[in-house]
């Protein structure tokens, strides 16, 4: 590990993750805020700082972007900021060859877990370079092979393919130069949204009913991964059998996923037989980390899915161009992911 060294100025747009934590604890007592905050400060001040600050000009800055954090605790991305850098300049760059706040700033418009009801808030993101480097995959292997099953992955076993993903989008040059909250919603709703909606289908469109995969990512849908399915004419007993078919090492981090309908009529047939009481709370009611509704969902899943899937994200290209008679920008945002799949830690429930 590198030392930091006191200076007389800094350039914080040159900050790396350790410079940041170097420079974190060596004027913590200076700020007089918690460590972490300081580094989150950082970390959004050197997206635009570019010019060498005196210490007590960067902790100046760093007060006033704290306290404004304070009072909007909405926004913990620093993408309103970023934003307005990237409105203002016309070139555009290679996300890799940019110093490491911003990259992460990127990072994080791909791999954010604000988005409630979604396959995102279950499964595992990953930056692990090698799948078996996981430290929880080896713990998988030991435990299913203790019950005569061998692991299985998607794809490589070894590595994370580099699988190509798009977001494209329009935006009217009046909201482009709104305001920073403006513009953090914007990129949240756009970027993170359309993130997170493609990953869902890849996973849970059947035989690409959406018409949205491309033949090279078809091999992600949960139903091209042989997992086992699990039969019942009772939706309520077909999610207990289900769980109960889970390795047992895994059951108390079971996640339920199901749609609208499935959701419905399971409420019902709970009031059938004399359970509706308990349908408010079906986490508690199945022992259960989690019950996802998605509309995405086909089948009911059942199953670990923070053990079971793992999602890798790196972003790689922006691009912003202006069509002045349109009145619009263009924003797009290349990346490479790749998604890896335990099938044996999940079950589809069919109910006949």
């Amino acid at each position: 590990m590198k030392e930091f060294k006191e200076q007389f100025g800094y350039q914080l747009s040159n900050f790396d993750d350790m410079d940041i934590k170097g420079y974190a604890n060596l004027y913590q007592k200076d700020i007089g805020k918690d460590v972490s905050m300081i580094e989150q400060g950082l970390k959004q001040l050197s997206i635009t700082e570019t010019e060498v600050l005196l210490p007590e000009q960067i902790n100046k800055k760093l007060l006033g972007v704290l306290n404004m954090n304070e009072v909007n605790q909405s926004s913990n991305t620093w993408v309103g900021t970023l934003t307005k850098q990237l409105v203002s300049s016309e070139n555009n760059f290679n996300i890799q060859e940019l110093p490491t706040a911003r990259k992460e700033v990127f990072k994080e418009l791909l791999v954010n877990r604000e988005l409630l009801q979604t396959l995102r808030d279950v499964i595992t993101i990953t930056d692990d370079e090698h799948v078996e480097s996981i430290p929880a995959l080896t713990y998988i292997k030991d435990k299913l092979a203790t019950n005569g099953i061998e692991l299985s992955l998607n794809g490589s076993s070894k590595y994370f393919d580099r699988r190509e993903g798009h977001i494209y989008t329009e935006v009217s040059d009046s909201v482009v130069h709104g305001s920073d909250r403006t513009l953090d919603d914007l990129l949240k709703e756009i970027f993170i949204n359309e993130c997170v909606s493609y990953e869902t289908t890849l996973l849970l469109d059947k035989n690409n009913a959406s018409g949205l995969i491309d033949k090279d990512n078809q091999d992600l849908s949960l139903y091209n991964q042989g997992i086992k399915e699990v039969s019942n004419t009772s939706m309520y007993d077909g999610i207990k059998q289900a769980i109960k078919d889970i390795p047992q090492t895994f059951r108390r981090s079971v996640s339920i996923v199901m749609n609208t309908d499935h959701h419905d009529k399971l409420i019902k047939e709970l009031a059938q037989v004399g359970l509706g009481a308990l349908a408010y709370d079906l986490t508690k009611l199945f022992n259960v980390s989690h019950v996802v509704v998605t509309d995405d969902a086909q089948d009911i899943f059942v199953g670990d899915f923070g053990h079971a899937i793992y999602a890798k994200y790196e972003p790689i290209m922006y691009n912003k161009k202006k069509q002045a008679l349109k009145g619009v920008y263009q924003f797009a945002l290349n990346y490479v992911f790749d998604i890896k799949i335990v099938p044996e830690l999940l079950r589809i429930v069919k109910v006949k």
